[in-house]
């Protein structure tokens, strides 16, 4: 909404998720889905995530950056990519595995 500056970001910018690598989906994909979405961040208000509370712009930048950085992480150290401070646990731990199967599928 242009007047009330709200981004609905479906799956992205999760506060309590870290990035999902879905079937048929890819890390280059994702990492160009934030990119996109950067410049939307930076002007809304709020920012709805499909997954956890509604976020402000700092708030939802910060995940984008951590969002990025553990990407671009897992293709450099896999397994040993650390996940974002926030977003640490096992249902995260058993997500980073899978992961960590789909960049190395995707890189043979």
């Amino acid at each position: 909404s242009p007047e009330h500056r709200v981004l609905c970001a479906g799956d992205y910018l999760s506060p309590c998720e870290i990035p999902m690598l879905s079937p048929g989906g890819s890390r280059g994909g994702y990492l160009a889905t934030l990119a996109r979405l950067e410049p939307y961040v930076e002007r809304a208000d709020w920012v709805v995530p499909g997954h956890g509370v509604p976020l402000d712009s700092q708030r939802a930048l910060a995940i984008l950056r951590e969002d990025r950085a553990y990407l671009e992480a897992l293709t450099e150290l896999g397994a040993s990519a650390p996940l974002p401070l926030a977003r640490r646990g096992k249902a995260m731990e058993q997500i980073h595995a899978e992961n960590v199967r789909a960049v190395a599928g995707a890189v043979r």
